[in-house]
């Protein structure tokens, strides 16, 4: 799966590249195919402004579980260019969120660039993986893969960020 936020020209705006469920439970299945391992792959847009992508368990009484099952690597790299901002790469869920990493797959989050400001005087690309009620867990399944964060260029708020900022547990 490759989502990735629009926009090449600092005049762009919001061209976003989502999956989003309002309620229930979301399960999302990346599977390998012939040898091959899957990957999932979200990016903030290249320029712009709020080019963003992401996979969304939206805020609602009925949210249960969001799970990505991963049969390879995830990685979420947050976009933009010298004047842009918003251009994010997240997977966020309003309930408990698990992420499922198979095959010997890692993580890498990268933080983008750009210091460009919002209306809230942040750039903000980029990249998250986050639960904000419930418990979070990732986890490995067999050998190898692992974790890499690395914090963005320029601007405020270009962070590599894995947080659960609920009232549950977060087990890596």
């Amino acid at each position: 799966i490759w989502l990735e936020g629009g926009g090449t020209a600092p005049t762009d705006g919001n061209l976003v590249a989502l999956i989003e469920s309002i309620s229930g439970t979301q399960t999302i299945n990346v599977t390998s195919s012939a040898g091959d391992k899957g990957s999932l792959t979200i990016k903030g847009g290249p320029a712009g402004v709020s080019n963003r992508a992401g996979i969304f368990l939206y805020s609602d009484p009925n949210s249960v579980h969001q799970e990505l099952n991963v049969h390879g690597d995830v990685l979420l790299a947050g976009g933009g260019n010298a004047t842009s901002y918003g251009n994010f790469a997240v997977v966020r869920s309003f309930a408990t969120q698990t992420l499922n990493i198979y095959d010997g797959g890692s993580v890498v989050l990268q933080g983008g660039m750009g210091s460009g400001t919002s209306p809230q005087s942040r750039s903000d690309n980029l990249a998250l993986i986050r639960t904000t009620v419930g418990n979070q867990t990732i986890q490995f399944h067999g050998t190898g893969g692992g974790i890499e964060l690395i914090g963005g260029d320029a601007g405020t708020f270009n962070y590599a960020r894995i947080a659960n900022d609920g009232v549950g547990t977060q087990n890596i």
